[in-house]
């Protein structure tokens, strides 16, 4: 009798074992799919770069090839932009609107059936009207025209670290549209197709070795002095 009872309960603590097993088969399968992991392969090798109100990301080819595209948060989760990409080849994304000063971005793939990568994280930096503010521009000390036209501007270059080159923008005696570069060091320019009374200069400015876009200042007019 107590064999057949300690048979049974063998029994039954086999059924319950294997019903247990049967349950937690349930519960992985619906975790990991149809023999695919439900989570997408996590991002690697992206790198950033600033510009004005903008970041660039350079995505290098992924090794997932179900990924179709990418979500961006930024701003604590306030500010998002889901992008559509190529895993299978290099993509460059920009993403615009954002503001000056350093941000945390968090990147998620996902592909067209819901699933998603674990978050990556990165730091990146954009520039804009804080940043042109708080930088000292270039100057335009004078500007002289004489009688046949040519004009003499004497220069001050910025003193800032970031400050790259001065643009000339003027019109032509054929009222064609220049702009001449004018590299830091040269403090005397000598235009001699100039037309007009006054004349346009802006300060050129890379914020970072790495940004993809340097930063211009507002438009100075300064007025040309005639001389005899």
């Amino acid at each position: 009798m107590k064999s057949i009872k300690h048979i049974l309960g063998l029994l039954i603590g086999a059924g319950l074992l294997f019903a247990g097993c049967d349950s937690m088969d349930s519960i992985y399968q619906e975790f990991i799919g149809e023999g695919t992991t439900t989570y997408m392969a996590k991002l690697e090798g992206i790198e950033t770069f600033a510009g004005e109100n903008q970041v660039k990301f350079f995505i290098p080819a992924q090794t997932d090839p179900r990924v179709k595209g990418i979500q961006f948060y930024w701003d604590n989760k306030t500010m998002e932009k889901d992008v559509a990409i190529d895993p299978l080849v290099d993509n460059e994304i920009i993403i615009d609107g954002v503001s000056d000063g350093s941000h945390i971005f968090e990147l998620i793939s996902h592909d067209d059936k819901g699933h998603v990568s674990v978050p990556l994280t990165l730091s990146a930096n954009a520039y804009g009207d804080v940043f042109r503010s708080s930088t000292p521009n270039s100057s335009v000390i004078s500007a002289c025209r004489n009688s046949e036209g040519l004009c003499l501007f004497k220069l001050h270059h910025s003193s800032s670290i970031y400050y790259q080159y001065m643009e000339l923008i003027y019109k032509d005696v054929t009222g064609k549209e220049k702009v001449i570069k004018i590299e830091r060091g040269t403090n005397q320019l000598y235009v001699d197709d100039i037309s007009g009374d006054s004349y346009s200069f802006r300060s050129i400015y890379l914020p970072e070795e790495t940004a993809f876009q340097t930063i211009t200042s507002d438009l100075t007019t300064v007025n040309a002095i005639d001389t005899p």
